[in-house]
Order: C-alpha cells, then sequence, then structure tokens
C-alpha cells in the first residue's frame, strides 16, 4: 500500500498548487479553485490545511479542518461548536488510486483518516464533525457514508449558483 505524506500547509506554497485539478464537474472546479482562493481567509481564521503527497512527492490531494457553529444535535439546540472540514479534494488523476488497493487503502480513505484524527485532537475537543458536500458528488457522498458521516439537518444555500448542499455529521469519540 503507499502511504501519503501529510505536509501542513502555507502561505509560502501558492505556487505548488496552482494547477491543482480535482475535474470538470462544477463541485471539482470549486474545490479545484479553493486552495487559492478561499483557503487564505480561512487560515487567518484558524482553519489548518494540509497537502497529501505521494511517495514521488506529487501533491494528490488537500485536506482542510477548522470550526463553526451548528444548531445541534437538533434543529431547536442553541448553536455549539464543531469541528468542520471546509474542504477537502483530490487531483483528478489520482482519483481512485492507487489502483488495486482496497477502498480503506485509497488515498480518498486515508485523507479522510488523517482529518478525522486530526479533529479528534482539536482544541476545545468538539463532539462531532461535519462538513457539506454538493447534492451530485455521490462518489463523496458514499466515501462519507464509509467514515459513518450521517446526514444532518443543517444545509447551505451557495447564494451564487443557488445549490443546496447537504451536511453530514461524525461523531468523534469512534474515530476509525
Amino acid at each position: 500500500m503507499e502511504t501519503l505524506e501529510v505536509v501542513s500547509f502555507d502561505h509560502s506554497m501558492f505556487s505548488l498548487v496552482a494547477g491543482f485539478d480535482s475535474g470538470d464537474e462544477p463541485w471539482q472546479r470549486e474545490l479545484s479553485t479553493w486552495l487559492l482562493e478561499e483557503s487564505p481567509k480561512e487560515m487567518e481564521r484558524g482553519t489548518k490545511v494540509w497537502l497529501y503527497l505521494n511517495s514521488s512527492s506529487e501533491i494528490v490531494g488537500y485536506g482542510s479542518l477548522g470550526t463553526t457553529r451548528w444548531k445541534y444535535p437538533t434543529a431547536d439546540s442553541k448553536r455549539t461548536p464543531i469541528a468542520l472540514i471546509p474542504a477537502v479534494a483530490i487531483q483528478r488523476r489520482f482519483q481512485g488510486q492507487p489502483s488495486g488497493a482496497p477502498r480503506e487503502s485509497r488515498f480518498s480513505s486515508q485523507i479522510l483518516r488523517h482529518l478525522i484524527l486530526e479533529a479528534k485532537s482539536w482544541p476545545g475537543q468538539p463532539e462531532v464533525l461535519g462538513l457539506y458536500v454538493h447534492p451530485d458528488n455521490h462518489g463523496a457522498i458514499k466515501l462519507y457514508q464509509r467514515f459513518e458521516f450521517e446526514k444532518f439537518h443543517h444545509e447551505y444555500s451557495d447564494p451564487a449558483t443557488g445549490v443546496v448542499y447537504i451536511s453530514y455529521l461524525r461523531r468523534l469519540e469512534e474515530a476509525r
């Protein structure tokens, strides 16, 4: 199994990710540009971002972790701090890789496993980890469900596109 190397991302690395390409679908294009356009603001707010490199030091993907406040555990609850994955993506040419590996060893699983473990040690130790996913991103939805994320009542409507993103939530005490 090829194990990804985890590298903390910072402002000095922007030139390394200028050509990041996670695909042509609308959500893939959004994730391709998030690293350059959104991550600087997110990092100023305390979000951590990591690059994931293969054994040839190529950038396979990135992941991020921050905090937000959602009405949890129910829609009637007060807003409470949770850990949040603002964005996670794999470059197009590495999707579904390594070839022939069991799905637990694929790059997507390695990245998500790393983000869950980081969330478990996040300052303040949030009880849950949340994320948003484009409703047409079926591959990501299946991955999140495999990692015990469950659909949650919180939604995000993108004012520019009108897309209503689905939220998923996972308790952190049982991280894989």
